[in-house]
């Protein structure tokens, strides 16, 4: 047994006991917290009466208080929401910011702005000379897609003027119907 040092088992019994006998009388006693402690650390009796001498005062151990950097973070305000603490927070416009408000200007020059931005179409020029090359090569839209590895509906796009053109697809589409075909 690991806590037989001394020998027999009855001589341990013994001790364990005593011991049990003396933690009763400081509980009922003092009305202090008491903590057991293994008993391998005893060799006799006196021992067992020397710890009741001991301090037993109970001691806590805080974290640090919070800074007030970490206070006023963005976790911080969620847990003290969380926990039902009243808070006022205010947000401040522009704030850590170096540049002079310009939100009218930008307004003004949004109204300003009567130009349409939309992209780039296929024109009915290409449009109509793609299908065309393809009709005079007897190929479906099908066809001319899987031989240049796109999808047909990428040759429904073009020849129907919605597609935006890239210079990559057109480029294949020259190489397979053996004709020029540029943006314009």
């Amino acid at each position: 047994a690991p806590c037989a040092r001394t020998g027999a088992a009855e001589s341990l019994k013994t001790y364990i006991s005593s011991f049990l006998d003396i933690q009763a009388r400081l509980i009922a006693l003092a009305h202090l917290p008491f903590h057991i402690v293994s008993c391998t650390s005893w060799t006799s009796s006196s021992d067992l009466i020397a710890m009741s001498n001991q301090d037993w005062e109970t001691t806590v151990i805080r974290k640090k208080r919070p800074t007030a950097a970490s206070a006023q973070s963005a976790g911080a305000v969620n847990a003290a929401l969380r926990s039902g603490a009243a808070i006022d927070t205010v947000k401040k416009f522009d704030a850590g910011s170096n540049a002079k408000s310009t939100l009218g200007q930008r307004a003004a020059k949004l109204d300003r702005e009567t130009e349409e931005l939309t992209h780039e179409k296929v024109s009915t020029e290409l449009k109509k000379q793609i299908m065309s090359a393809r009709l005079a090569k007897k190929l479906t839209q099908a066809q001319l897609a899987n031989l240049i590895n796109e999808k047909p509906q990428v040759i429904q796009e073009y020849e129907s003027g919605k597609a935006i053109p890239s210079g990559q697809v057109l480029g294949k589409l020259s190489r397979a119907l053996g004709v020029t075909l540029k943006k314009k």
